[in-house]
């Protein structure tokens, strides 16, 4: 279901969750949905909400969830993700770019995320979760499933490198933050030692000079042997 190219409001999004809830009642059990992509400021939480209580839980098991650009979608549609996450049983891919998420919507999505064994791939690029909303969700990890976790344009700064569970994911994203080598370093030294999984780790965009990113360097291939830095 690709809704990205076209300009659709709340009313023609009410319209597909209703035919969503149909096909749940006449389809038993009901097919998967491969993807679902959404796109665009005119969407609101009246939409989103009935939308994703109805898409995201078994039986519709969404696989891959795109909201691209969805300012308005409001906190509740966040809070409503984060519901239907411990009830999921298909979803891998949840992407929220440009979608307003705070703080407060990190810390809920983490909620959601302890109770989920589904997610792969998080995506919170252009958002504000800043240095405690990174905290919050570095909180459940390990995780029993995800792998990468994506917030690049997210005014982290240092402080946020603290997050010691981050070293449990695969690939981490972290452009076009406030990082400089102070955190490559707070970051480096919890690879020290440690169980790591990262083989991935992007920080192009931040004020990391080549001094921390050999820094970083250095610990990573200790940690974890084959382990790459991209373009810090």
């Amino acid at each position: 279901i690709n809704f990205s190219e076209r300009k659709v409001g709340d009313e023609e999004v009410l319209l597909l969750a209703k035919a969503m809830r149909d096909c749940i009642e006449l389809l038993s059990p009901p097919s998967s949905i491969r993807a679902m992509w959404l796109k665009g400021k005119l969407l609101t939480s009246r939409s989103l909400v009935p939308l994703f209580h109805c898409s995201i839980p078994s039986p519709a098991n969404v696989m891959r969830l795109y909201l691209e650009n969805c300012c308005n979608a409001g906190e509740e549609s966040i809070e409503t993700i984060a519901i239907c996450l411990p009830r999921c049983n298909a979803l891998e891919v949840l992407y929220l770019a440009g979608c307003s998420v705070t703080e407060y919507g990190a810390a809920q999505l983490a909620r959601g995320l302890r109770r989920n064994k589904s997610l792969r791939r998080l995506n919170l690029d252009r958002n504000q979760i800043g240095d405690t909303g990174l905290m919050e969700l570095s909180g459940v990890l390990p995780h029993n499933t995800l792998e990468s976790l994506s917030v690049n344009s997210n005014g982290i700064t240092d402080a946020g490198m603290e997050a010691k569970g981050l070293i449990h994911l695969q690939e981490l994203h972290l452009k076009r933050n406030q990082i400089t080598n102070k955190g490559a370093l707070r970051f480096a030294h919890n690879l020290d030692g440690s169980s790591s999984r990262i083989t991935w780790l992007s920080l192009q965009g931040n004020e990391i000079t080549d001094k921390g990113g050999e820094s970083l360097r250095m610990f990573m291939s200790d940690a974890v042997p084959g382990a790459s830095i991209v373009d810090y």
